[in-house]
């Protein structure tokens, strides 16, 4: 049963992660950037990806 809950990332994901969210119970709220979004956005995943290392 999914709780009243959501939860907001506002960052790029994986091409699977509302698959497996959606797997999970869960229904995602997704948004397709267009090329004006995408790119501040890529730069910030990238980012977040370069500081776990």
């Amino acid at each position: 049963m999914a709780q009243d809950r959501k939860i907001v990332y506002g960052k790029l994901v994986r091409d699977r992660i509302p698959e497996i969210i959606s797997a999970g119970g869960e229904i995602p709220e997704v948004q397709v950037l267009g090329a004006e979004d995408f790119f501040p956005a890529l730069i910030a995943k990238l980012h977040e990806e370069a500081d776990r290392g």
